[in-house]
């Protein structure tokens, strides 16, 4: 559910927040051959270095985690990716958080879906084709986005389930994110390609690749932020959520997805249950 503050900018508001800033096109393919477009809006990343050892409990074997070293320590990625999909997927329009792990898997960066908290039953009735790790919450941005200083004065997103309740609530500094802070992310956000792999409701291993049209963030300051999830499966403490490496926001963003599709059995209860 989208909520817009009344506010000195409130015809800005309804204007940019209610009504998608036109963005290049990609070709819509149907939805049973390739790929699918999307517009994903109020789009916000929130990304955190952790001791790799964190990560490499949580992963597959045949995985890596993608690793740098931070005052002399080996540190793995945790990226949290919020956004209100637009008709995405041939659904109605519906909120969703990703979770996500940064990772190698033959050497080639990617990333270890841990399951998306999803605000649409519509949506979420998809994993009887593709089932993928959804998780069914009831979720609320609450925005305020200026069209002309391209910020937003007010974001904040809620969640809550029986598999993640979450927090988030960002200051838009306004301020572009710079190519120096882009080059110090992990591979696998530092392009417009990127593979997702995940475990599937029926334990089998996934993958999905996505494609994201010009992005262009604006660096955002957390708040306020909490997530029980993060904190059960041991990645992230209560203070540690709120420090994040990076946090950054775009309005309105295009994105193209393949079809998900089976890689191999995996054989990890642990990671069932964590999905």
């Amino acid at each position: 559910m989208l909520s817009y503050p009344k506010s000195s900018i409130a015809t800005l508001n309804q204007a940019a927040g209610l009504k998608p800033v036109p963005q290049k096109v990609l070709p819509l393919v149907s939805r049973g051959n390739v790929s699918l477009a999307a517009e994903r809006q109020h789009l916000s990343l929130i990304v955190y270095a952790v001791p790799a050892e964190r990560i490499r409990a949580l992963i597959p074997s045949s995985f890596e985690v993608e690793e740098v070293i931070i005052n002399g320590r080996p540190m793995g990625w945790i990226s949290v990716e919020s956004f209100f999909d637009l008709n995405g997927a041939g659904h109605s329009s519906f909120e969703q958080t990703n979770y996500r792990l940064h990772v190698l898997r033959d050497g080639k960066p990617c990333m270890w879906l841990m399951g998306a908290s999803l605000g649409s039953l519509s949506a979420v009735g998809a994993r009887n084709l593709w089932p993928m790790p959804w998780h069914l919450s009831a979720m609320e941005f609450h925005v305020a986005y200026d069209q002309m200083e391209s910020r937003y004065h007010t974001y904040s997103l809620q969640t809550q389930s029986q598999w993640a309740n979450a927090t988030w609530q960002i200051e838009d500094t306004g301020e572009w994110v710079g190519l120096e802070m882009i080059q110090a992310l992990p591979a696998s956000l530092r392009h417009s390609t990127a593979t997702n792999y995940f475990l599937r409701r029926d334990g089998v291993e996934g993958q999905q690749r996505e494609k994201i049209v010009d992005p262009l963030f604006t660096r955002g300051q957390l708040t306020s932020a909490k997530c029980d999830l993060l904190e059960r499966l041991g990645l992230l403490n209560g203070d540690e959520i709120k420090r994040p490496a990076l946090v950054a926001l775009q309005h309105n963003l295009s994105c193209q997805f393949g079809a998900p599709s089976t890689v191999s059995t995996i054989a990890n209860q642990r990671l069932l249950q964590a999905a």
